[in-house]
């Protein structure tokens, strides 16, 4: 049986330089045994990648370019540790993990919760669930754990990732992880939400995902809307909040569509998407009521219009122009 208590997987593509920023942080602050997998995406050059030899690490390399999501389902099957952890390679581990692991361990729960999270370092946290932890829960217990939107500050138990199948839908090339996490929680016998700001996470303009929001098929994108809505159909609390947040998410990603047509396009489908899965009023106060939603006027005004059958270039018009709304 392996010693390894968590496993790193790394999803990369010609990011060196970052790469060895990411590889030094885990170095740095990880102090329970652990195990670091890279997955190359078929990187034009991957000589200082072979190059690498440390007893640490895995370099796994691809021959054809498929995305991440597919590089780190390939991690997911190499790894042997007893939680997995997911980091971007331009991202960096900020603190040491094991103080998740540790706040399990006191509360009674290492060998029950299915994930443990924290948060980011360099990013607003959310005050909801910063002011609750440590708590335990499960989405039925604890919708506010919909709050949790970044996948990568979590510690995932690899039995329940394997024995669940849960894996990175590699059809889509923008947000599978929020799918993935979505699933993860659901799937969770209980889920610790701890206080330690355990990762750091670095914006720049050239990064993968800001590249995937210019160019975003709406189909693709309505694929993993409709995943999040079925994953959470036994949860209706949380659906309401996970959908909410999701609409608010697209509605700012329209704003950064550079073809116009595409933006279109995905206000449509969202409309037809809002109108199904957002047509509970009451469960949409409870959730505007509990304080727990990202939601303003002008979000409203947007989804009022869906559901009255607005679409096309006036509804692309009033989602570019919501956040004036008041």
């Amino acid at each position: 049986m392996s010693n390894i208590e968590i496993s790193f997987i790394i999803p990369y593509f010609n990011d060196h330089p970052f790469l060895e920023e990411c590889l030094s942080s885990i170095r740095a602050h990880c102090s329970v045994p652990y195990e670091i997998i890279v997955v190359d995406d078929a990187s034009p050059d991957t000589s200082a990648l072979q190059a690498m030899d440390a007893p640490d690490l895995c370099v796994i390399l691809k021959r054809e370019r498929s995305g991440p999501a597919q590089s780190r389902n390939m991690g997911i099957e190499k790894a042997q540790g007893r939680f997995l952890m997911f980091i971007d390679s331009d991202d960096m581990l900020e603190a040491d993990p094991a103080k998740i692991l540790s706040d399990a361990r006191k509360l009674g729960v290492l060998e029950t919760a299915d994930m443990l999270a924290g948060f980011v370092a360099n990013r607003p946290a959310r005050l909801r669930l910063l002011r609750k932890a440590p708590f335990t829960g499960t989405l039925e217990s604890e919708p506010v754990l919909m709050r949790l939107h970044y996948f990568t500050t979590a510690l995932y138990r690899r039995e329940m990732i394997l024995q669940k199948q849960l894996r990175f839908p590699e059809s889509l090339r923008s947000g599978e992880d929020l799918l993935f996490l979505t699933q993860s929680l659901a799937a969770a016998r209980q889920v610790l939400v701890t206080r330690h700001q355990i990762y750091h996470y670095r914006q720049r303009p050239g990064s993968l995902t800001q590249q995937a929001i210019k160019v975003i098929d709406p189909g693709k994108r309505m694929e993993m809307l409709e995943g999040i809505a079925t994953t959470l159909a036994p949860f209706p609390a949380a659906k309401a909040l996970r959908c909410l947040s999701a609409l608010r998410n697209n509605l700012e990603d329209i704003d950064k569509v550079t073809e116009t047509n595409r933006a279109i396009e995905l206000c449509d489908a969202l409309a037809d998407w809002a109108t199904e899965h957002l047509g509970d009023d009451n469960a949409i106060t409870a959730c505007l009521q509990s304080g727990l939603a990202d939601w303003d006027a002008g979000d409203q005004r947007v989804l009022d219009a869906m559901r009255a059958g607005m679409r096309g270039q006036s509804l692309h018009t009033l989602a570019v122009a919501r956040r004036g709304a008041t």
